[in-house]
């Protein structure tokens, strides 16, 4: 028997929906509030999921996955490079999980646990096994691994590496 009320919660209802981005749930309770309450206005509220409903939803592009088994670190760093790319390698292995980022196909950071820059990018070149997965994004990331170009950190790192495994260095160089 309370028209108006039941309109009022219509329309409390539709806003929400219209937050949640679903227009088409939020148009049924605008017009369900018009029919209970011919008084009610709601173009203001139809112009917003109108507005929601043509923006474009920007959902980060997942544009390259695979196992390391299959495809080295380094290939794919190249890959990144050659392209170009912005954003975000996600990798999870048995023995490191984190993720490296990319600018314009340059390795600008790198993060795994408390690890991060190059210290955590050579924990990832030691990985043999698991899985990676890029996703593209226009996130600006936090630099942590300065560089000219992907091939001479590749090369540093290697360069650590073998240092490393002949008792001449540690990895603690890399930080």
């Amino acid at each position: 028997g309370r028209r108006d009320q039941a309109a009022q919660h219509c329309l409390a209802l539709a806003s929400l929906h219209i937050s949640a981005g679903d227009i088409e749930s939020a148009n049924e309770r605008l017009l369900e509030a018009k029919r209970l309450d011919p008084r009610v206005s709601v173009t203001g509220q139809l112009r917003d999921a109108r507005q929601v409903e043509a923006a474009p939803q920007r959902r980060p592009q997942k544009i390259l996955a695979g196992d390391l088994a299959d495809v080295s670190l380094f290939d794919i760093i190249q890959i990144m490079e050659n392209s170009k790319l912005t954003g975000m390698l996600q990798v999870t292995s048995s023995s490191v999980c984190g993720e490296i980022h990319f600018d314009e196909g340059l390795v600008v950071g790198a993060k795994s646990g408390m690890d991060f820059g190059r210290k955590a990018l050579s924990l990832f070149a030691s990985a043999g096994d698991g899985i990676f997965e890029f996703e593209k994004t226009s996130e600006a990331y936090d630099r942590t691994i300065q560089t000219t170009s992907n091939t001479a950190l590749i090369l540093d790192m290697l360069r650590i590496k073998d240092e490393e495994d002949h008792g001449m260095g540690t990895l603690d160089t890399l930080q």
